[in-house]
């Protein structure tokens, strides 16, 4: 059964900071873009382990969509990417 761990939520004082998982863990993270809303819209995401090391990474061109549907998009994509490599 795949199991799922989700970061902590920062609130908006504006700092950046990448919560790693636990080891033996990873952890994906996603991202649509669009020129437009709606507009022409790119996908891409990124599976870091405990360390932070780059495990594996996506990119893809969608086409035309939502803000929404772009970000909806990206973690399916996300997910499917990760279910079929195993991780």
């Amino acid at each position: 059964m795949a199991q799922i761990f989700l970061g902590k939520k920062l609130g908006n004082n504006g700092l950046i900071r990448r919560d790693p998982p636990p080891p033996g863990w990873l952890k994906m993270n996603v991202d649509g873009s669009l020129a437009g809303n709606p507009g022409m819209a790119v996908i891409g995401g990124l599976i870091r382990d405990h360390s932070g090391m780059w495990v594996m990474g996506f990119c893809q061109k969608v086409g035309w969509a939502s803000a929404i549907k772009a970000e909806i998009w990206a973690l399916w994509q996300g997910i499917n990417i990760a279910w079929s490599q195993g991780s």
